[in-house]
C-alpha cells in the first residue's frame, strides 16, 4: 500500500533519498508527458545512485 510505504519511509528517513524526492518519484508527480523520457531517465538514474550508496546487510 503506497500510504503505508509512504510513512515508513518518512520514519525511516534514509540519507541516500530525501522524502520529497521519493514521492515525487512515488506518484509520478514530477512526470510531463510532453516529455515522459525525462522522467524515465531521472528514475532510473535514482536508482543507479541508489545502488551504489545502500549498503545491503
Amino acid at each position: 500500500m503506497p500510504k503505508c510505504r509512504a510513512r515508513r519511509f518518512r520514519e525511516v528517513r534514509p540519507r541516500q533519498l530525501p522524502y520529497e524526492t521519493y514521492w515525487a518519484t512515488e506518484t509520478m508527480g514530477d512526470f510531463d508527458p510532453e516529455e515522459p523520457g525525462a522522467w524515465v531517465t531521472r528514475t532510473v538514474q535514482q536508482c543507479k545512485d541508489l545502488s551504489i550508496e545502500v549498503e545491503i546487510h
